[in-house]
């Protein structure tokens, strides 16, 4: 926003030579520190001089010209209060931290999208089931109020997560041990501050928030079914913006391949077979989908009596012990499910429903889904 006052309103003392007057307006131009483009990178539209100042790269011109879009970028160690802020590392063997402190006293949460995340993954050792999904080796979290983030580790590219504000200053901290599986630590994160009450910055208590009427959604550290290991000890909450006129939210899992099922968590219902779990055999590792219906099963009147509340299992379904996937919808307002997995891995010897390895799909792989909104 441009704002020149007119020259009317200047006292009949100052010099109006057409030099002194070009000067005089061009020190009155005032503009907002509003979020700019820059090539596929976003900054703040700061005076040339106040970018340079503030240790930003100077891009693009914002403000009618009379801007330049400042794009800040953070290394290790460092300390940022800018809106938009970039976490940026090609190749790390020791730990990582950045504080990131609010714009301003109006900020409540801060989000971090993972344009690029790969460190090492999380513990598979099949005969240690107080290990298995923990991240031993590499992790990341970053403080917040309510608790901050879960321990994440693994692939992360095109995930995000969001945390509240702290008074204090957050902290994202990357905790990087011993590389004997060889990977290359990178990581480039886009960090963005929301004022209170912005939708885009999610509702308090949602640790994602997605604001499509459609689109993927998945665990984190799920990158191909073939590879995929959920994180031990998680529990958030994936939450959804919900567009003018629509009542329901449906999942469903996504085909990857023939027979090739992309939910797994926790043990079997059945030793000899790969089965889905509801309700209260889900009480480890489990998404909850409030209010959950099959798609056919769609009603306002009244909630069917094979309502779920909990999924687990080898299968997403509203029934178990069945050897198949559904799509699962909900009514439940607003559009939300939460994601629970325990500190530990059922791994004893035996059939699939003493251990979550045994029988594909197995019981690590997490979630991988495609939701949808639906019309009222």
């Amino acid at each position: 926003m441009v704002g020149i006052p007119g020259l009317e309103a200047l006292p009949n003392e100052v010099d109006l030579s057409p030099p002194n007057r070009a000067r005089l307006i061009f020190n009155i131009i005032k503009f907002e520190n509003d979020p700019c483009g820059t090539g596929s990178m976003v900054g703040t539209c700061y005076t040339s001089e106040e970018c340079s100042s503030r240790g930003g790269t100077a891009g693009g011109s914002c403000a009618s010209g009379y801007g330049t879009c400042c794009v800040f970028s953070l290394g290790c160690g460092g300390t940022t209060s800018e809106n938009s802020t970039y976490l940026e590392v090609t190749s790390r063997t020791t730990d990582c931290a950045y504080t990131i402190c609010r714009c301003s006293t109006n900020v409540c949460r801060i989000r971090l999208d993972f344009l690029n995340f790969v460190i090492n993954g999380p513990e598979m050792a099949d005969d240690n089931p107080n290990s298995y999904g923990n991240c031993n080796t590499d992790s990341f979290t970053v403080s917040g109020n309510q608790g901050g983030s879960p321990v994440i580790c693994g692939f992360n590219t095109g995930q995000h997560m969001i945390v509240e504000a702290q008074d204090t200053c957050n902290t994202a901290f990357f905790n990087i041990g011993d590389n004997t599986a060889g990977v290359t630590r990178t990581w480039s994160i886009n960090v963005t501050q929301y004022e209170c009450g912005d939708e885009f910055g999610g509702p308090p208590g949602c640790l994602q928030y997605l604001t499509s009427t459609s689109g993927f959604v998945q665990s984190f550290n799920y990158n191909t079914r073939t590879t995929a290991v959920h994180l031990a000890d998680q529990d958030y909450n994936v939450c959804f913006r919900r567009a003018p006129g629509n009542c329901r939210i449906c999942y469903a899992t996504v085909n990857e391949g023939v027979d090739i099922e992309t939910f797994g968590l926790s043990i079997s219902t059945d030793a000899a077979q790969a089965k889905s779990g509801t309700n209260t055999d889900c009480s480890t590792d489990f998404i909850e989908i409030p209010a959950g219906v099959r798609e056919t099963d769609l009603t306002l009147a009244t909630l069917p009596a094979n309502t779920v509340f909990r999924n687990c299992g080898r299968f997403l379904n509203t029934k178990r012990n069945l050897k198949a996937t559904t799509t699962v919808c909900s009514f439940s307002l607003p559009f939300r499910f939460r994601f629970v997995t325990d500190t530990t891995e059922a791994l004893a010897a035996g059939g699939a429903n003493v251990k979550e390895t045994k029988l594909d799909p197995s019981g690590v792989i997490g979630y991988k889904m495609f939701y949808k909104q639906m019309a009222c």
